[in-house]
């Protein structure tokens, strides 16, 4: 123990934490193992967890509606509004 102690003692809390994040497979590692993980950068590691994303807002149909069409009236008094003849039910 006195041994990891002497060997640790000047890695940082945040490389500690990502030895330990890496431990896999052997457990207990052997000191060697656990400083290589300590000191290795795991950032690009493709398969480590994200946090879960939001999950997409549901829209309001009436207000996308409603939307939809104050853009086509503003589009219609520029001469631009070509959408009709495709969704007229919109």
């Amino acid at each position: 123990m006195a041994e990891w102690t002497d060997q640790l003692s000047s890695f940082t809390d945040a490389q500690i934490e990502r030895g330990l994040r890496q431990l896999d497979g052997e457990f207990p590692p052997s000191l060697p193992a656990f400083k290589k993980l300590c000191l290795t950068d795991d950032s690009w590691i493709a398969h480590k967890v994200f946090p879960k994303a939001l999950p997409r807002p549901k829209a309001d149909k009436k207000i996308v509606i409603a939307e939809i069409k104050k853009m086509r009236r503003k589009l219609e008094s520029a001469g631009l509004d070509r959408t009709r003849s495709h969704n007229a039910d919109v």
